[in-house]
């Protein structure tokens, strides 16, 4: 595959079947799992991984799959762009009132986010109240075994204490809001 009209020195390699089918499997079982279904965690959790770390050796660069290409084409990018922002800022004006959860990015006008990260003392705490109200923020990163002997102290907090909450494209203004509140609910509790 070739970017017509682009004089890129390199071919796209057609998209990474093992890899689609992966994360493709994944995001059923997690709907599945979201939606109440019999499904363990663990089930689409240990697929997503799977995936990821194939694209973790992917060294060359590879197109999307037929699937993914018709979703995009479809996708009003500024409508995208447009209800990140919203959702990012709203979070921005209760998060910066709170103690327990410390924003991280300062929202500018071009901050197009896909989660609101926030440092929080109580990770898992934090996490577990914000599920018990069905608000999932997932850890984006641990920390590679690999990597681990090597991260000075200003890395290991980040490891330890970011927390993503959601605010992406598929959230309105009244899911952000619920947000808010549940955050300044936690605020209150601790």
């Amino acid at each position: 595959m070739t970017i017509s009209g682009s004089s890129l020195p390199f071919r796209i390699k057609s998209a990474n079947s093992d890899f689609i089918e992966r994360k493709k499997k994944a995001q059923k079982l997690k709907w599945q799992y979201l939606n109440g279904e019999a499904v363990k965690k663990e089930s689409f959790l240990a697929l997503n991984y799977e995936g990821e770390s194939i694209l973790d050796a992917i060294t060359e660069i590879h197109g999307m799959d037929l699937e993914s290409y018709g979703i995009l084409s479809v996708y009003d990018i500024e409508l995208i762009r447009f209800s990140r922002m919203r959702n990012a800022n709203i979070l921005h004006q209760i998060v910066k009132e709170l103690s327990q959860v410390e924003e991280i990015i300062l929202c500018k006008n071009d901050t197009v986010p896909l989660y609101y990260p926030v440092y929080t003392n109580d990770r898992e705490g934090l996490q577990a109240f914000l599920r018990e109200r069905d608000i999932f923020a997932p850890v984006l990163w641990t920390v590679p075994e690999l990597v681990q002997p090597c991260i000075n102290e200003d890395v290991a907090y980040i490891y330890e204490h970011l927390l993503a909450i959601p605010c992406d494209h598929r959230y309105n203004e009244t899911d952000m809001k619920r947000i808010g509140m549940v955050l300044q609910e936690y605020e209150k509790s601790n």
